[in-house]
Parts: structure tokens; C-alpha cells; sequence
């Protein structure tokens, strides 16, 4: 149960990014806009754009796991025998769930210390602590999923 709810909250964080996407070109535009037409600038559009860029790589992280759309050697792959090819899985999982598991605790360890200190960026002071755990919680669904996914190729190991 607990992993179907990683896999929905991944698709709807990827249809968010999509939003958060259409917005930034969107922004984007009107600074260049504005910056060429008018001379006038929006104050403080390369940190706002990357926030939003922040936001838009963490919330794509889990949904390329969930569509199973990581890379692979499939050429290689699809020539093993499908025992073979079950235990391969299950190694990729693990070694992907340890990668995961092991960035989103240093970006956790990482959020503790620019909290305390505070860290503000750019013009415009945006506090820099809510975008380290949007990131933070972009790996930690991705291990929840690779997790999932773990499972599923140890049932198909045992078939």
C-alpha cells in the first residue's frame, strides 16, 4: 500500500513539474522581454529561476524510476537468459536503492546545516532551505520507489 502511494505522489510531482516547467519558460520570456524591449529587468530572475529549477529536477526524479525509463543496455540485456536478466534487476535495485538512499541522507545532513545557518540567496534573499528539501524529497521517493521495484524483481526471482 505504502508503495502505491510513492508511485502516485512521483506522477502527480511530475505533472507538477510540468507546471512548474510551463512557468519558467514562461517567466524566462517576459524577463527577456522586458530586458530587451523596455530595459528593464526582473529583479532577481536568474534565483528565482533557479529555484524553480530545483523543483522542476527533484520533482522529475522518482517518475523516470516508476516509468522504468532509466538507462540500460537492452541490446546487451535482452541476449541473457531471463534468469540472468532477473538477478541483474535485482542487483541494479539494489545498488540504485543504496545510491538514492545515500544522497537523499547527505542532501538531509546538508538541509540540517543551511537551516542553522540560515543561507539566503541572491537580491532577493530567498531562504535556500525549502528548495535542499524539495531535492531531499525528490531522492527519498526515488529510493521508496527503487524499493518497490526491488521487491517486485525478488518476486519475479522466485517464479
Amino acid at each position: 500500500m505504502f508503495q502505491g502511494i510513492a508511485t502516485k505522489i512521483a506522477i502527480f510531482l511530475h505533472k507538477f513539474g510540468g507546471w512548474v516547467l510551463a512557468l519558467m519558460m514562461f517567466f524566462t520570456a517576459v524577463d527577456v522581454f522586458l530586458r530587451n524591449a523596455l530595459n528593464r529587468p526582473i529583479l532577481g530572475a536568474f534565483e528565482i529561476t533557479e529555484c524553480m529549477m530545483a523543483v522542476l529536477v527533484a520533482s522529475g526524479l522518482a517518475y523516470v524510476s516508476v516509468g522504468k525509463n532509466q538507462i540500460r543496455v537492452q541490446l546487451v540485456f535482452t541476449l541473457l537468459p531471463e534468469q540472468v536478466q532477473r538477478v541483474l534487476n535485482i542487483i541494479n535495485d539494489i545498488l540504485g536503492l543504496s545510491f538514492c538512499s545515500l544522497v537523499a541522507w547527505r542532501t538531509l545532513v546538508y538541509l540540517k546545516g543551511e537551516i542553522e545557518v540560515n543561507t539566503r540567496m541572491g537580491i532577493l534573499l530567498i531562504p535556500t532551505p525549502p528548495f535542499i528539501a524539495v531535492v531531499a524529497f525528490g531522492w527519498l521517493l526515488l529510493a521508496l520507489v527503487l524499493l518497490k521495484q526491488l521487491f517486485e524483481s525478488i518476486k519475479e526471482l522466485k517464479k
